[in-house]
């Protein structure tokens, strides 16, 4: 009975690897090859996007910390947010160039 199973088992395998091809069968192995192959070859536009990206978070954490422990004034909020804005702004703009 369980070699009758097995044999059925295996009989499925083959029958989806030959109709479907091995792209199919090992789905996870060919979409992970796929998604390295896109990062290996856009490797530089990733890194610049995370690059600013990282910028912008950085300038955000840092308005939120310097507000939260002092009382800034207008000029001052103004003089916070304009890194922000401008690394947003770049941001953006890379990822609609790149």
């Amino acid at each position: 009975m369980n070699a009758e199973t097995l044999r059925n088992r295996l009989w499925v395998i083959d029958h989806y690897k030959f109709r479907y091809g091995a792209g199919h069968t090992y789905w996870v192995h060919s979409a992970l090859s796929r998604a390295f192959k896109n990062v290996n070859r856009y490797k530089f536009n990733y890194l610049l996007k995370a690059f600013l990206a990282y910028n912008v978070y950085s300038k955000y954490q840092t308005y939120k910390y310097v507000d939260e422990m002092t009382f800034l004034t207008h000029t001052q909020k103004g003089a916070l947010t304009i890194p922000i804005i401008t690394g947003s702004v770049a941001l953006g703009a890379a990822c609609l160039l790149i």
